[in-house]
Parts: C-alpha cells; sequence; structure tokens
C-alpha cells in the first residue's frame, strides 16, 4: 500500500515522533514566514497615498502650472520692454 493511498491520519500515525516533529518546524516556519509577509504587506498598505491625497496633489500640480505659465508670459512682456527700451538708448 502507497502513503498516497492512506489518509492523513494513517500517514502521521506511520511517522516516528521525530519525522513529526520535523514536519511540525517545517509549518511552523512557514507559518511564520507568511505572518510575516502578511505584515509587510500591510505596512506597505499603510503608506499608500489615499485618492483624496491623490487629487490635492493634482490640484496643487495644476496650480504650479497655471503659476509657471503666468511667469513665463510676464517674463516674455519684460523681455519686450527691455528691447525695445535698449534700441532706444
Amino acid at each position: 500500500m502507497s502513503w498516497q493511498s492512506l489518509g492523513h491520519n494513517h500517514i502521521i500515525n506511520a511517522m516516528s515522533s521525530n519525522d513529526v516533529q520535523v514536519l511540525i518546524e517545517h509549518f511552523d516556519h512557514k507559518f511564520d514566514s507568511l505572518a510575516e509577509a502578511l505584515s509587510l504587506t500591510n505596512s506597505g498598505v499603510g503608506s499608500l497615498a489615499k485618492d483624496s491625497d491623490l487629487q490635492k496633489v493634482k490640484q496643487d500640480v495644476q496650480a504650479i502650472k497655471a503659476a509657471v505659465t503666468a511667469t513665463n508670459r510676464d517674463v516674455r512682456r519684460l523681455e519686450v520692454r527691455v528691447t525695445r527700451l535698449e534700441t532706444k538708448i
């Protein structure tokens, strides 16, 4: 009879206590790794930006773009004025 045809209880009963201990330690390690991965995932999710934060950043970027555009327009006007003044001098 192969071990695949035996139920889980029969397999554990057929194993030595040392083998069972190794199996338990193996699964303990797996569960510890899983718990650590979940912990890292939870801490990463907490630091993600919220949608409302992203909307605020979008609005801020639009305001900055508008300010830069206005500044560039003012600079171009000043360049024209300076050029006119220089030609008159």
